[in-house]
């Protein structure tokens, strides 16, 4: 996957729970990014701040961006399909 992760451990081990926020965030990441692998951002996190009593954001993930320009396996797949069995009705 191209994601850079900064110090996961740190942020997932014991200085931060997985809660269900974060396991969301990086579920719907990785189930959105074989379709579209560009444009994703950072990905942030919310944790509860008891010195600040309130919700502070920290980075779950750095993503890259694939070129937009180039065509991927999924889609030559896809034109492949297309051109063999024709346009549907």
């Amino acid at each position: 996957m191209l994601f850079q992760r900064r110090a996961l451990g740190e942020q997932c081990g014991t200085e931060r729970r997985l809660g269900r926020a974060f396991l969301s965030a990086m579920l719907n990441t990785l189930l959105l990014y074989p379709d579209h692998p560009y444009g994703l951002r950072t990905l942030y996190g919310k944790e509860f701040d008891q010195e600040l009593k309130r919700n502070v954001a920290f980075i779950i993930a750095e993503t890259r961006d694939l070129p937009e320009d180039q065509l991927y396996s999924k889609e030559r797949r896809l034109i492949e399909e297309q051109t063999r069995t024709g346009p549907s009705e």
